[in-house]
């Protein structure tokens, strides 16, 4: 049997070798790591928050 699709899988539905039985608690609600999502959104923007003031003050000189 080939377990990348759905219909012959014995288990249920799968999405990319994992049961989307496994994903989907954590995809509904992700409010159960809201800290977690904060954290890595902050890690991976923090150097960009300086650029839209730095290209607003080159091309609106005061």
């Amino acid at each position: 049997m080939d377990y990348r699709y759905p219909s012959t899988c014995p288990e249920g539905p799968r999405l990319a070798s994992v049961r989307v039985s496994e994903i989907s608690d954590s995809v509904a609600d992700p409010s159960a790591r809201g800290d977690e999502i904060t954290a890595a959104r902050d890690f991976l923007f923090q150097g960009f928050s300086a650029y839209p003031r730095a290209i607003y003050s080159l091309t609106n000189p005061s």
